[in-house]
């Protein structure tokens, strides 16, 4: 069984980090959809870690899709593949609650607009770390 408790746990942490540092953030500068991936990283890589670990998993791969919901909104949601010892499937998925678009920069937004669905992979933390 996933630890989706552990999962949901960080991702809460790392949303609200994020919108205290968007309110709190003395610039206009806004965030590129790259910018808003490689925020998640840290926080995706212990989920993968905890998986392993706790459940003595093999993580094969993941998503992060961006999703534009309408002119104010955008959501998120992480897929995360695993199989354990005897090759069978497991996943993990988080999803975000709607975030504002206009934490977005303008690229970004017409980005996400013109293609609804942005999608970005996922590594392995060791190989995304070579």
């Amino acid at each position: 069984m996933i630890n989706r408790n552990f999962a949901k746990e960080l991702m809460l942490d790392f949303l609200e980090d994020v919108v205290k540092q968007l309110k709190n953030s003395e610039s206009d500068e806004k965030l590129s959809l790259n910018m808003l991936a490689d925020c998640y990283t840290k926080k995706i890589d212990e989920i993968i870690l905890n998986q392993e670990n706790t459940f003595n998993l093999k993580y094969i791969a993941g998503e992060m899709k961006i999703h534009y919901k309408n002119e104010k909104f955008f959501t998120i949601e992480i897929y995360l593949y695993f199989q354990d010892e005897k090759e069978e499937w497991k996943k993990t998925v988080m999803s975000s609650p709607d975030l504002k678009i206009k934490y977005l920069n303008q690229e970004s937004v017409i980005k996400l607009k013109d293609q609804k669905v942005v999608v970005f992979e996922i590594l392995h933390p060791d190989e995304a770390n070579n």
